[in-house]
């Protein structure tokens, strides 16, 4: 939940300022971490349509 919740902080903070802007280190850290929330939902989504 906590990099849902960063993630739509920063969606909040691009849309409402024009000089919003994040380091390359930020979003590849971000980028990682989403990589990994996507492959966890895909294996429970595979483990739940082999059921």
């Amino acid at each position: 939940m906590k990099l849902y919740n960063r993630l739509m902080d920063h969606r909040a903070e691009a849309d409402y300022s024009a000089t919003v802007s994040f380091s390359k280190e930020d979003v590849a850290q971000l980028l990682n971490q989403v990589r990994t929330l996507n492959e966890a939902v895909v294996k429970i989504m595979e483990q739940e349509t082999a059921k």
